[in-house]
């Protein structure tokens, strides 16, 4: 997913020598099969679904935005693969057990979230460290840290290099990974790659499927000590110039008549999302905000 926003803010000025407390205190444990926290945004309390691979926003349904009564700052565009989603979005700030942080909060026309008010990322709430449980530990363990990076598209994400180009690594263990176009495509020409079976369709976001194929990298590469040799290959999907090693059979839905048209190229976006296999044997996840530090915790047998 992609955002592009049509109007721009300028951030108050700080007040000379004056100070706040930091916000962010404490630990917060979540379980992924029910990640939720009640924030208070403009107000009214909201529940949110915490996403380790979310944007560096909050992401309200509509009706949570209208239940909040907030007034939109300007239009906001989310774009999933060539399906563009229009939205607002306003420079707000979110509170958990009274504390408040801010926080730049969009809403679009569909719903984000089917089992909460909303999704937000760990990066965004006043706690000194966020863990995500995926699946029982299998001890031994062994904890891989990265120094991440946290910006307004990828959100969280650690910065791969692969020859030439910089790709945002999102991390969200609970999903199969996958990459958009100009990612798999950077990837199976410095690795060699093949194919592993027929095309299938992936929901993205805002419940929109794009199609994916299975890519097997002939050299796995390494992101910090783990291995990735096989994802998701987004077909078409933010490719730019870049073209996947051979024409893909796309799979159509039942009734469903594929048309192949040539359509307008997008610009190329380097990302993957990086979760099963490569993460199957990690159980947890753990980001503190202020230091920008993601641990992993992983069975130390695989």
């Amino acid at each position: 997913m992609r955002l592009t926003r049509s109007t721009l803010l300028l951030a108050a000025p700080l007040l000379a020598g004056a100070t706040t407390p930091d916000p962010h205190v404490g630990h917060l444990a979540l379980d992924a099969a029910t990640p939720y926290v009640v924030a208070a945004i403009n107000g009214v309390q909201l529940k949110l679904r915490v996403h380790l691979d979310a944007h560096e926003y909050v992401v309200l349904n509509p009706a949570a935005a209208r239940r909040a009564g907030l007034e939109p700052d300007g239009g906001s565009t989310m774009n999933v693969g060539p399906v563009k989603i229009d939205g607002d979005f306003v420079r707000g700030s979110l509170s958990v057990d009274g504390r408040a942080v801010p926080a730049p909060i969009n809403w679009y026309a569909r719903e984000v979230a089917s089992d909460a008010d909303g999704v937000v990322s760990p990066a965004l709430l006043p706690f000194d460290s966020v863990t995500l449980s995926y699946r029982a530990p299998v001890p031994p363990t062994r904890l891989l840290r990265f120094v991440a990076v946290f910006d307004d598209d990828a959100g969280i994400h650690v910065p791969l290099r692969v020859g030439k180009r910089r790709i945002e690594v999102r991390f969200a263990p609970d999903r199969d990974s996958f990459a958009t176009t100009a990612a798999a495509a950077v990837l199976a020409q410095a690795q060699g790659s093949s194919w592993d079976g027929s095309s299938r369709r992936l929901e993205i976001g805002f419940g929109v499927e794009r199609p994916v194929r299975p890519l097997v990298l002939a050299r796995p590469v390494a992101i910090g000590e783990l291995s990735l040799d096989r994802l998701l290959a987004r077909l078409a999907d933010f490719a730019g110039n870049h073209e996947l090693p051979d024409e893909a059979d796309l799979t159509t839905r039942p009734g469903e008549i594929l048309v192949r048209a040539r359509r307008a190229r997008q610009y190329a976006v380097y990302r993957i999302t990086l979760g099963r296999p490569t993460l199957a044997a990690c159980h947890a996840a753990t980001y503190r905000p202020v230091t920008r530090e993601l641990t992993l915790a992983c069975g130390a047998g695989d």
